[in-house]
């Protein structure tokens, strides 16, 4: 089965966020710097009462609130951030070679790419499969995918086949 189709900048970031709201180690360093890093907040307020001549109610307060605001939109913030990078790196080019034409056969045992040199890999080169309202996202290692945008297909009997084909 061979699907042609147009990635565009929102294909290139919805992937990336689709990535990082799925990838274990980046779960792992989100949790890492919302809970552990901001731990640092609250040890804050006895560093400054030892060495100051403030009370430390009154530090402790501030930074407890301080660290609340950080826990519940630090992982927001974070996303947010990555997306802006994102947006900015795609519009400057350096999405070069994902975004725009691509073609792609998929048959019962490789996954061919076809480019200027066709491409082609074995079926188990596929790491896992992701599926998104809007698209399926063809891992072939941890961190590289091939993004098939659903509106490549020309009705749902089709992309049912192309899921079929990757066992999915």
């Amino acid at each position: 089965m061979t699907i042609e189709y147009e990635l565009t900048k929102d294909d290139y970031i919805g992937f990336n966020m689709y990535h990082i709201e799925n990838s274990e180690k980046i779960k792992k360093t989100i949790f890492f710097q919302r809970y552990v890093m901001s731990l640092i907040l609250l040890l804050a307020p006895l560093i400054i009462v030892l060495t100051t001549n403030k009370t430390f109610g009154q530090w402790y307060f501030y930074f407890i609130m301080v660290w609340v605001l950080w826990i519940v939109f630090y992982e927001k913030n974070f996303k947010r951030s990555i997306k802006r990078k994102l947006i900015k790196m795609a519009s400057k080019g350096g999405a070069n070679g994902i975004i725009g034409h691509h073609k792609l056969t998929l048959t019962e045992d490789k996954i061919i790419e076809h480019k200027t040199e066709d491409l082609s890999y074995d079926k188990s080169i596929i790491n896992k499969v992701g599926e998104t309202d809007s698209h399926i996202f063809i891992y072939i290692s941890d961190v590289n995918a091939y993004v098939v945008p659903k509106s490549a297909f020309e009705n749902k009997e089709e992309e049912e086949k192309f899921k079929k084909l990757l066992d999915i």
